[in-house]
């Protein structure tokens, strides 16, 4: 018998999860708007529900993607995943030159970054 992730929680078992500090869970990663909006576009068979299954949250998260979703070209969402996995922080950057190091960045923040369309660095900071 499995115990519910909420009990887990509140048992001690799991990090408390914060989402203004980066703590999403053990499990957890970071979509891109766009990526969501990439799911939501794709016929129902292929995401397992009926239209009109959906909740009313599903379809506030569908407009919502709609409006914001920068990137529609499923191409231009990989290069843009794939510009930001080069930054990625990774746990023994301490042994890496600096010029490869990047800008070790955690998976919220290289979201924020591809779903801000930050052009600057000095934007990004």
């Amino acid at each position: 018998m499995t115990i519910p992730v909420l009990q887990r929680q509140r048992r001690g078992a799991a990090d408390d999860e914060d989402a203004s500090l980066g703590k999403l869970g053990p499990d957890a990663g970071c979509l891109l708007i766009s990526e969501v909006h990439l799911f939501f576009s794709r016929p129902a068979e292929l995401t397992g529900a009926a239209e009109a299954d959906t909740t009313a949250v599903a379809r506030k998260t569908k407009e919502y993607v709609e409006d914001f979703s920068r990137y529609k070209e499923q191409s231009t969402i990989r290069e843009v995943r794939t510009v930001l996995i080069k930054h990625a922080a990774q746990p023994d950057a301490d042994d890496l030159p600096e010029e490869e190091k990047g800008l070790q960045l955690t998976q919220f923040e290289m979201a924020q970054i591809a779903n801000l369309a930050v052009s600057d660095l000095d934007e990004a900071r």
